[in-house]
């Protein structure tokens, strides 16, 4: 009989534990409260659409937002660029997605363990820029001359939506020939200088040059390479 009575005390012990544990995984409820803040002036931007997203994978090891699968929520920036979010479960990792034309934002942006309290987020956008490249095979020309060209990553929502890593999205090609005329727009980001270089082959002999070239917020310049 008393086998019997530590048979079933120790089951309800274990019945116990595995709730706390169950309860201890599953966190709080969290609320975050954020701003939507232009970089270039440091102004909050008012009316931008952010969406919330929870890693369902591996919240363990994930680094980029295209691992977050699941859509929690969504809402909209006030006036004063404010927004809030209840998360659901403290102990997950959840990332911004906001949705801004013309913006560009850090797709390895995370909340991670917030515990339960409050807690103030900034969600950091980056104006863009453009770049418009002609690459120009001039005068003297001959059939031998080549060129190949790497320029900077792009920035633009293709890359953010396919975020993996900085050499996916960069604009790299070869070309051979006579008057080869071709121009290449670039999306970078504001703050950044992107280098730019292109190895020229003409008569037999490859010579590399670099550029450094960058624009202003939300602005369009040009750049020549004629070889």
């Amino acid at each position: 009989m008393k086998a019997l009575n530590y048979i079933i005390l120790f089951f309800v012990i274990q019945v116990l534990f595995s709730n706390c544990r169950e309860d201890e995984i599953k966190g709080d409820p969290a609320l975050i409260k954020a701003y939507t803040i232009n970089l270039a002036t440091g102004d909050s931007m008012a009316g931008i659409k952010i969406r919330l997203r929870r890693d369902a994978i591996a919240p363990e090891s994930s680094a980029q937002l295209r691992g977050y699968e699941e859509l929690v929520d969504s809402t909209v920036a006030d006036e004063h660029g404010y927004f809030e979010f209840l998360l659901p479960n403290s102990s997950d990792v959840f990332g911004f997605e906001p949705i801004a034309e013309g913006y560009w934002y850090d797709p390895a942006m995370t909340i991670t363990k917030v515990g339960g309290w409050l807690e103030t987020a900034r969600v950091n956008l980056y104006p863009l820029a453009y770049m418009r490249v002609r690459i120009k095979n001039s005068s003297p020309v001959d059939d031998n001359d080549s060129i190949f060209y790497e320029g900077p990553v792009d920035r633009s929502r293709r890359f953010v939506l396919n975020y993996e890593n900085s050499t996916t999205h960069v604009h790299r090609f070869s070309a051979k020939g006579s008057g080869f005329d071709t121009t290449l727009f670039i999306t970078t980001r504001y703050d950044l200088v992107p280098q730019q270089y292109w190895d020229v082959t003409k008569n037999g002999q490859t010579v590399r040059s670099f550029a450094y070239w960058g624009c202003n917020p939300l602005d369009t310049c040009s750049y020549l390479i004629e070889y």
